[in-house]
């Protein structure tokens, strides 16, 4: 219960500074009165008071809120930067939103979303980094999906058993013996059996078929090339890696095979790198050495070993060696050596090696939040203290303001590492003031 209290109430401060918001001055963050959500600027002034039930993050002037204190009297609305309704509150959760659409899931009337579901903007550019990408929720009997325009209203009276945005036109159904790909309209493209689908890129889309395995087809479902593969990655920049019963290699957005990795063993994918074992990387005894080496697309790899490597954010990925944390490039140079402390890893649900949550030290607008003697503070991209660590908790910067836990305090600072707004954490979040988990 700690846990998953503190993870949702640092998530729903997460502020995405998209397309709608002019300038980071413009951006506004939730923040907590007595149990109930509401909206400042950047300097602490409040804009929005403090009357929903819940309050997710802004983007493009919007953000999904919540009305009614008990679950099963929870009606979610959207409300635009002066706090007015565009959408009213209702059983429908706005779950995602893109280019004027919504998809929706109509709750009935004694269910909710769970927990899991929430505390992430729905609001996402097609290059939000992979943090903050909502995932689908489970499918379950009692949901059920729709297709909205920007004020709530259905744009096909139909629904749907699960909608997922593809690209600003193009959104992935799936309908009792009936999956496919449709426009922003709800008109039909191509119908396909959909195990996995990825989002478009460069006029490709990815999926799973049932029974061909992953098959690589244009916008329309025309298959690119006409045998399936093992499997394919995420398309990063045109290229991706795939598998197929010959080993694994890059491909391009035309099925090409680029390149071939010969006696390479992997079973992590990921679209910028692979986490691999090379060929005869054992030591002279047979015992191979602990951690992996990193492949990248265009067939470079790296020299040294690796414990753990983390996302992408703005160019630099986190990594683990000798159970310190660094960055590394691109092209696999160490930006900033590993030299500061990790959070132990936690079991990996698929056996094998224990796995790091290193999401928590990605870069977001130019810093990171990092621990150093059980307290935290955050460095730039250099590796120097910029905030010195003083802080219980930390997240990440968003804008002009973090989220951190003080003492028995919680609030925004700046940049400076100043307090903009901050309240007694059992004052403003009932309870609250137990929690003691950070994502």
């Amino acid at each position: 219960m700690r846990k998953s209290f503190f993870r949702v109430l640092v998530c729903l401060f997460t502020v995405s500074l998209l397309p709608g918001c002019t300038s980071q001055s413009d951006a506004l963050y939730p923040y907590w009165r007595g149990g109930q959500v509401g909206y400042i600027d950047v300097t602490g002034e409040v804009v929005i008071p403090a009357r929903f039930h819940r309050g997710e993050a802004f983007g493009e002037g919007m953000a999904v809120v919540a009305t009614g204190g008990k679950a099963w009297d929870r009606r979610w609305g959207v409300i635009d930067a002066t706090g007015e309704y565009l959408i009213p509150p209702s059983h429908r959760y706005p779950l995602a939103y893109r280019n004027g659409r919504w998809i929706m899931i109509e709750m009935e009337e004694d269910r909710h979303p769970p927990e899991a579901w929430l505390g992430q903007s729905p609001i996402m550019p097609s290059h939000s980094f992979n943090g903050l990408r909502r995932r689908q929720p489970p499918q379950s009997d009692w949901q059920h999906y729709l297709l909205t325009d920007g004020y709530g209203e259905q744009v096909l009276p139909r629904e749907y058993r699960a909608l997922r945005f593809l690209s600003d036109d193009r959104i992935a159904y799936r309908r009792p013996g009936r999956d496919g790909v449709m426009d922003r309209n709800g008109e039909e493209l191509f119908i396909c059996g959909i195990d996995y689908i990825a989002p478009e890129h460069q006029g490709v889309i990815v999926y799973r078929d049932y029974t061909h395995g992953y098959m690589l087809v244009d916008t329309l479902g025309q298959p690119v090339v006409d045998t399936g593969f093992l499997y394919i990655a995420p398309f990063h920049q045109g290229r991706a890696f795939a598998r197929d019963a010959d080993g694994i290699g890059v491909i391009d957005t035309s099925g090409t095979w680029l390149a071939r990795f010969e006696g390479f063993t992997t079973n992590y994918f990921r679209s910028e790198l692979l986490q691999v074992s090379p060929p005869h990387d054992a030591t002279a005894s047979g015992e191979v050495p602990v951690g992996f080496h990193l492949l990248g697309l265009d067939g470079k790899q790296t020299e040294y070993r690796v414990e753990g490597v983390g996302p992408r954010s703005q160019g630099l990925y986190p990594i683990v060696q000798g159970g310190l944390v660094g960055y590394i490039d691109d092209s696999f140079n160490i930006v900033i050596p590993c030299q500061f402390k990790v959070a132990a890893p936690e079991p990996n649900p698929f056996g094998g090696a224990p796995v790091y949550d290193l999401a928590r030290y990605c870069f977001w607008d130019g810093l990171a939040p990092m621990e150093q003697d059980g307290k935290w503070g955050y460095i730039d991209r250099d590796g120097d203290w910029v905030i010195a660590p003083q802080f219980r908790k930390a997240a990440h910067f968003q804008g002009e303001l973090a989220l951190v836990i003080s003492g028995l305090d919680v609030g925004y600072i700046n940049r400076r590492g100043e307090f903009v707004w901050k309240a007694r954490l059992n004052q403003a979040v009932p309870g609250g003031g137990v929690v003691e988990h950070l994502p």
